[in-house]
């Protein structure tokens, strides 16, 4: 019989493993701010969009980052990007959302927010 902690053992192995098969799976040609620029287009939100690498706190850690800004987005538009972040399952995962609120015109919200994916070879 398996313990608690065994049976969470054994869980946190396989979900590595299914993370290091989807590393694998990824084209050589991966680059991840092509793909958040291109999520972001095919959402039709490029003309109000900002895009800006991050530095982590150890370039040698097993992420990259990446912040988006966004102005004059409707709630709606905002959650179509996220479906489309998520639904190609890519490894890339919304890190922080630095703020989310109305736009200083008035029209629409504007938000911060910081994607992350995982470094490949790691």
């Amino acid at each position: 019989m398996y313990s608690k902690d065994r049976l969470e053992q054994e869980q946190r192995i396989e979900s590595q493993q299914a993370i290091r098969e989807q590393l694998r799976a990824r084209p050589a040609s991966f680059n991840f701010f092509t793909e958040v620029d291109r999520m972001v287009t095919d959402a039709s939100l490029k003309a109000r969009a900002q895009l800006n690498k991050t530095r982590v706190s150890s370039e040698a850690g097993p992420q990259e980052l990446i912040e988006l800004r966004l102005t004059g987005v409707s709630l709606d538009e905002l959650a179509d990007l996220l479906h489309r972040v998520y639904e190609k399952n890519s490894l890339i995962a919304v890190y922080q959302m630095n703020y989310l609120r109305p736009s200083h015109d008035g029209k629409g919200l504007e938000c911060s927010i910081t994607f992350s994916t995982i470094k490949p070879g790691v």
